[in-house]
Order: structure tokens, then sequence, then C-alpha cells
């Protein structure tokens, strides 16, 4: 049984957590003899759960004591893809997640891939594009996964951070002081400007907060430096000659749909009305496919 499990890192960057079975979450205990011990991260909860694993130095297991007495936390994803026929996105498959480590979505692109190639007599279909939120575990897996897949992160959510920290930092500077202002308009514009050009636009606006002493948008311009130049690949954000689609707003708004209509569901509820839209949804892109676009309910 210990050959067939599946131990991975997690995000976390002290590197001392590991997932078992892309399911259950073990924090690193202690070091003795070239092992390490692992205890489940509900050892303290009301749980009080007795689980471990023993790894050694290559972390193959020894020891796997399994003894859990509680389910992994579980988040609700949907897929959709962009058809060109009908000029929109359609939903083409929803999930429910133990985690949103990268693991777990590196599972999830698995199946998917592995799915696409049953229905499609055994032909893999590779996605050129994935749209996602300024999340690296998705935009990471996806990458492992599928190798050659460009990765574009939403403005909406670029813009909505910035919004959040001009709040945070430097609120009346940028409200009180057109120039100030601008210079902020400038940077949330930054994905449609060409890239070459982002570090000297920045360089510059950095030395004229510094010549006239705009203190606080300089924290903000910091933020925006650590964040958006050195986390993140400027290609996944910047959208210079390629304005098709600069959201991830169909999947976000069939999440807060999910969300608004159906709360408060037990597990296999929630099971039966997700496979049922899943079920509209392809009806949907069929109808459109044929000029129908209203939505028809069952």
């Amino acid at each position: 049984m210990d050959d067939q499990l599946e131990i991975s890192e997690t995000n976390k960057e002290e590197k001392n957590q590991i997932i078992v079975n892309r399911k259950y979450k073990f924090n690193l205990w202690y070091i003795t003899n070239n092992t390490k011990i692992f205890q489940c991260t509900k050892y303290k909860t009301v749980k009080k759960c007795k689980s471990y694993i023993i790894l050694n130095d290559n972390n193959k297991v020894i020891k796997y004591e399994n003894k859990h007495t509680h389910p992994g936390k579980e988040y609700d994803a949907s897929v959709s893809i962009f058809a060109p026929e009908i000029n929109s996105f359609y939903t083409t498959s929803l999930s429910i997640l133990n985690n949103k480590e990268q693991a777990t979505y590196e599972l999830l692109f698995e199946e998917l891939k592995k799915n696409e190639s049953n229905y499609n007599n055994n032909i893999i279909v590779i996605p050129k594009i994935l749209n996602c939120d300024f999340e690296k575990s998705i935009s990471n897996a996806s990458i492992k996964i599928f190798h050659n897949i460009t990765i574009k992160y939403c403005v909406w959510h670029y813009k909505r951070s910035f919004e959040v920290q001009k709040n945070k930092l430097c609120y009346n500077e940028v409200e009180n002081h057109h120039k100030i202002y601008l210079l902020y308009k400038a940077i949330t514009n930054f994905p449609f400007i060409n890239p070459e050009y982002i570090f000297d636009i920045y360089n510059y606006i950095k030395i004229i907060c510094q010549i006239y002493n705009y203190f606080n948008f300089l924290n903000f311009l910091e933020y925006f430096n650590k964040t958006y130049l050195y986390k993140y690949d400027i290609q996944y954000w910047n959208y210079y000659n390629d304005v098709n689609h600069i959201t991830n707003n169909a999947s976000e708004s069939f999440n807060n749909y999910l969300k608004l209509f159906y709360k408060k569901l037990s597990f296999y509820e929630l099971i039966y009305h997700l496979k049922r839209e899943e079920s509209l949804s392809y009806n949907n892109y069929k109808r459109k496919i044929e000029g129908v676009r209203k939505k028809k309910e069952y």
C-alpha cells in the first residue's frame, strides 16, 4: 500500500509541509536518524487526527499510519472554453477540489487531458491559452501538464488589486492630486503598453515621485515593482497586440451564479446540480451553433 502513496510538496516556501495522495496535508514534526516524520495538520483540532507518515532522505515512505478522521477541504472550479463558431465561452466541466495547491490542479489538468483523449479517438487536444486570475498554483500546474500553453492573467484582477492597494497606501494623494492620478492611471494601463517600454516608464514615474516627494505613492510603486515586475512574468499579464480575451470573467461569472442560486446544499445535492448545469451548458452550446440564442431550462 505504501508503494501506491503519492507524496507532493505544498507551495509553502519553507517546504516543511507535504500532501499525501493529493488529499491530506502533513506538517513536519521532527527529523531523526536520516528520517523525517510528518503529522497530519488536523492533530491539534477537535478531530484529534493521529495520522502520521515517515519518509527517508529520498522521500520514500517508511511507514504511513492512516487514521484520518476528517474529510479534506473542498472548492468548486469550472473550466470554460472559447468557441469561435459561437464567438463566446461555454462551460465544459465542473470540479470539486480538495484544496488549491499546485498538486491538486495538476491532477485536475491530467484528468482533463485524459478525458479529452478518450472522447476524441485517442487524439490529445492541447489547450493553447489559459485565462486565470493571479494564482501561481494554477499557472504553474498548467505549464507543467501542457508544456506549450500560453498563460494570460485576468486584467480585471490586475486593476482590482491596484484599487485595493491604492486605497490602502496612497488614497489621498491619488484622489487629491491630478498629476498623481494620471501617473496611477498610466500604471493601471500597463497591460496594454508595449512591454519593452514598461520598465522605462516605471522608472520615469518613480523619479518624478522622488523629486516631488510623493512618499505614499512611492510605497504603491514599490508594491507594483515587487508584485508585477518580479513575482509575475510580464508577458502573462500584458496584452499588447492581443486584446481578444483580457479577463476570465466567463468562469468568474459562472462561479458567482453557482454561489447565488445554490446555497447550503449537501454534498450530493451539489453534485446533482453541478451535473445538471454541465448538461445545460453543452445544450446551450449546441443551440447557439444552430442559431438559437436563448438558454433552455429543463
